[in-house]
Order: structure tokens, then sequence, then C-alpha cells
């Protein structure tokens, strides 16, 4: 059973088992001091750590840190070149995060939020603009929900994350979003081409009605031949895919960020 903000708890055999934050056992009286520091020690070296616990106390004591995907920093540098402004909010401690954020170049840094501290921060970007959330956690559903755009990643993402989304990217990779943000931009285009394209044939046929010099084929182009037009110009979405690939490969040779061919996973 996942724990919202604190961890996730389950029965192995006759006994319960929880993996848990240093809240989480401050809060069921779980803490001690040997606990604590070991905690401490993790943060200052600017990693994580969760503890296992049963019904009498703290067993151990694991720290992690997160491994960099190798699409990560493309990613974020194809992103910045849509003119979009990356941030991180994790629920990680402040030094893990900034270790984090460092690595990969980002100034934007909100780490120690719990779900609810991370859908009031969405809701303070919301008043500067347009913002979209990325996540793939329970702890993001609530955000997720709350942007204007929410996107989860599909691959790894739980279940109430890509419910609480609008978009499910079909994969872990952060230049996907950058994609996905392009693709957006050229529908939007051929979208008012075609709406122009229609409404222009539509007023052109009715100024000639009206004036008397619409014939048969006028007509039949006006409604079928438009139809076709506008579907076939739709069409060209279909062949956008090198295109994509080449805006996305301009940015990496232009940010010196081109990808390498093996991934590993990471977790924030």
């Amino acid at each position: 059973t996942a724990l919202p903000g604190e961890g996730v708890t389950g029965r192995i055999g006759m006994g319960r088992a929880s993996l848990l934050n240093l809240a989480a056992l401050d809060k069921r009286g779980l803490s001690s001091d040997e606990v604590a520091d070991a905690f401490n020690r993790a943060s200052e070296n600017g990693m994580s750590s969760v503890a296992l616990a049963d019904t009498f106390g703290v067993l151990a004591v694991f720290v992690m840190a997160d491994e960099i995907k190798a699409d990560t920093r493309s990613g974020l540098a194809q992103l910045k070149a849509e003119g979009i402004t990356p941030w991180l909010l994790t629920g990680d401690n402040e030094r893990a995060a900034h270790a984090l954020a460092g690595k990969l170049g980002l100034e934007n840094v909100n780490a120690d939020l719990l779900p609810e501290a991370k859908l009031a921060r969405i809701r303070e970007l919301q008043g500067q603009g347009l913002t979209a959330m990325v996540g793939d956690g329970i702890n993001d559903a609530p955000a997720l929900a709350q942007a204007d755009i929410g996107i989860a990643m599909g691959v790894r993402g739980t279940d109430s994350a890509i419910e609480a989304a609008d978009i499910a990217v079909m994969d872990d990779r952060i230049s996907s979003v950058a994609t996905l943000v392009r693709l957006s931009r050229m529908t939007h285009s051929v979208l008012v081409q075609n709406i122009a394209f229609a409404l222009g044939i539509k007023i052109i046929f009715t100024i000639l009605a009206i004036s008397g010099f619409a014939t048969m084929w006028m007509a039949v182009f006006a409604d079928t031949g438009t139809c076709l037009i506008v579907v076939a110009n739709g069409m060209r979405l279909m062949r956008v895919k090198p295109k994509l690939d080449r805006m996305a490969a301009e940015v990496d040779r232009a940010a010196g960020t081109a990808p390498q061919t093996h991934v590993q996973t990471a977790a924030a």
C-alpha cells in the first residue's frame, strides 16, 4: 500500500513491514538518534534515504543516489530551445535535489515537497504563465491534475499518475516531451491553415453565389474539394518525424548534449 509523502507498507507472512522516510518514522515514534544520524549523513552527501521498519522499530536504513539517464541533459536542452523553463519539483531532501540539479545545469529547484506542496507550487507557477507538469508517481497525481497540461511518463508511470494526466508519453525519455511540444505546435499550425482555407473558400463561394456567378462545379469544389484538400494537408503530419529528428539533432549539436546509445534507469 502506497503512503503518499511517506513511503509504502505491506505484509510479509503474518507481520507488517514498511519503507518510510524520516518524517514518517518520527510521526510513528520509530526514529532514534542512530537512525536520524544515518539520514543526516546521507543528506550531507547529497543522497536520499529510506528506512525499513516493522512494528518494533527500524531494521535498516538504505541510502540511494539518482543515476542520470543519458537522455536527460539532451531533453532539458531541447525544452529550453523551445522556450520552456524547466523546474525540478521533488520530495528528495534539499542537498540531494541540488546535487542532481547541479549535474543537470538546472537553476530552478524545489525540494522536500509532499504531494500537497507540489500541488501548491504548481498553482504558484500557473500564476506566472502556462504550466505543464511531468511526472510518473502517485505523489505527482494531484499536481498533474492541477497543471494546465499534465504529462505522465507511461512506461513506469503509476495508474493514478496516468489517469490524472492529460497526455501519456509512451517512453521515459525527457526529449519526448520536447518532441511533444514541437509536434503540438506543428499540429496547431496545420489546423489554423485548414480552418482559414476552408472558411476562405466558403466565403468566396458565398459571394459568387450572391452575385449570380456560382456554378454547380464551384459548389462541388467548395464542399467536397475543400474537404479533400483539408484532409490531404492534415495528412502531412504523418511525415514530420524526419523533420522532428533534424530539429532535435540541431539542438544537440549546438548544446553538445547528443544522447548516447546506452540509457541508464533513474528515479527522481
